[in-house]
């Protein structure tokens, strides 16, 4: 039997495409968004807690496959690192990176 940690892998794998699917259907401005220097999910509590990042490398954790986390804060300034335990993910991550980042 596999362990709990390759279970979870494999079913957050295999989430990933339909999660991006549905996510780009309720936010279908997402890469223009992001593209235009969007920032989503931090309030102005949590950058006031956090202060300026311009410069600053961060590393996002189960940054998932929409990034939004990651995208606003590279948006802020940020030097930006994201990781998931989703192989998955990371491949959509770094095409939605290509894309709106034109790297």
């Amino acid at each position: 039997m596999e362990n709990t940690n390759e279970l979870n892998k494999k079913a957050w794998n295999a989430y990933q495409e339909d999660y991006m699917k549905f996510h780009l259907m309720s936010f279908e401005q997402y890469y223009e968004f992001f593209m235009n220097g969007g920032t989503s999910w931090l309030d102005d509590f949590l950058i006031s807690m956090i202060g300026e990042v311009k410069g600053l490398k961060l590393l996002v954790t189960a940054c998932g496959v929409d990034s939004a986390q990651a995208f606003s804060w590279h948006n802020l300034g940020a030097q930006v690192t994201a990781c998931d335990i989703s192989p998955k993910a990371i491949e959509i991550v770094r095409k939605n990176t290509e894309m709106l980042f034109l790297i």
